[in-house]
């Protein structure tokens, strides 16, 4: 037995005035009634719910159920919830330098150190010195570089140029942080975990 509201205060004052199990679909005007318990209600719109979001052309995050409906299109909310998932990640990524253990993701790890803030590496110039430096000596980021690493006399890299890296799949488009581009790759390329930060 289906109920029509005249509106969400009016069927949000009728549920709670009569301790009614009913609840309402945020899409659309479909109402799980009282003829079930609050669970199978709730269970019920939860997966009516998430097909209706779909078909209005929102994104509904799987974890803690919000919705992402402001963008101007599907492809838009879905990049809103994939920003949004992140914040669900547990934060167990070591900064390379200093060790600390807080960040959710490698890029964040390398943020912490482009930044300038991380303990081991202050200055933001010094921090991007040794980040290109940290990506020379890795074989796998060899094809990531705009120009091979020329070392120096005390055995160190030269200064980075301007864009030191590169994305081979989007026609060597420059990069000026190696966040970026590992930013870059996991969102566009979904190469989230081939920059895994070994020390």
């Amino acid at each position: 037995m289906s109920t029509r509201f005249c509106g969400r205060a009016c069927h949000y004052h009728h549920a709670f005035d009569n301790d009614c199990v009913a609840i309402r679909c945020t899409f659309c005007d479909k109402v799980y009634d009282g003829n079930h318990s609050v669970v199978t209600n709730q269970n019920n719109m939860e997966s009516h719910r998430l097909k209706c979001a779909e078909r209005h052309g929102a994104a509904v995050c799987p974890t803690c159920s919000r919705v992402f409906n402001k963008g101007p299109n599907l492809r838009s909310n879905l990049n809103s919830l994939q920003q949004h998932e992140k914040v669900h990640r547990p934060r167990n990524v070591a900064c390379p330098l200093c060790g600390d253990r807080r960040f959710a993701s490698g890029v964040d790890a390398v943020q912490h150190v482009e930044a300038g803030v991380c303990p081991k590496c202050t200055g933001k110039d010094r921090a991007r010195d040794a980040i290109y430096g940290y990506a020379a000596q890795l074989p796998g980021f060899q094809p990531y570089l705009s120009h091979k690493p020329a070392l120096t006399y005390g055995g160190g890299y030269a200064a980075p140029p301007p864009q030191p890296y590169v994305c081979r799949e989007c026609d060597n488009r420059p990069f000026k942080n190696m966040s970026s581009l590992m930013q870059h790759q996991n969102d566009k390329h979904g190469n989230g975990s081939m920059f895994s930060l070994q020390y």
